[in-house]
């Protein structure tokens, strides 16, 4: 669709434009082939009420990591550590410091889940609004925390323009204070 809009952008606007669209071909078609190899998808929507679905999805997603996968949540439990639990990569995990942020005994089952040889960290951080996933150098915002995957609406995009995000994701984590 994107080439295809380009595509017309050359043929039928003026001539100073059509070095613009011209000069996109071979990033829109370097993107098309990216997404085309890629065994991540770029996103994952599924529909209120189907919790098994969406973990299964979040699971799937996460299987094709190879380097350590990064989970941004304000908002964390145990469904949290179901979905991580096929990974074996190292894991980070960022949550807030708000009252609600963790479960009640988060703390005995960061414990339990890392004497099964995962490798995870897990910080807490201030002021944390939205939910990532990163990893292979890819970004992805998930629009509910993943310990309740499915119960609402459950929708991971991928950000295309990831490096600032990615930046400040990291400086968040830096930034954060160990757990527990």
């Amino acid at each position: 669709m994107a080439d295809t809009r380009n595509n017309d952008g050359v043929a039928h606007t003026s001539w100073e434009r059509q070095a613009f669209h011209q000069n996109m071909t071979p990033v829109i078609r370097e993107a098309q082939k990216l997404l085309e190899t890629s065994v991540a998808p770029s996103q994952i929507t599924v529909t209120a009420g189907s919790v098994f679905t969406a973990k299964s999805r979040v699971r799937e997603l996460l299987e094709t990591a190879t380097s350590d996968v990064f989970i941004v949540d304000p908002y964390v439990g145990i469904g949290t550590l179901d979905c991580l639990r096929d990974l074996a990569v190292p894991i980070r995990l960022l949550t807030g410091t708000h009252q609600n942020s963790v479960e009640p005994n988060f703390d005995r089952a960061i414990y339990t889940f890392s004497a099964e040889g995962h490798q995870l960290q897990v910080r807490r951080v201030q002021q944390l609004h939205d939910r990532h996933v990163v990893f292979n150098s890819r970004c992805w915002l998930v629009g509910g925390s993943l310990k309740d995957a499915g119960k609402k609406a459950f929708n991971c995009i991928e950000i295309i323009d990831k490096a600032p995000v990615i930046a400040a994701l990291e400086a968040k984590w830096h930034a954060g204070d160990p757990y527990p």
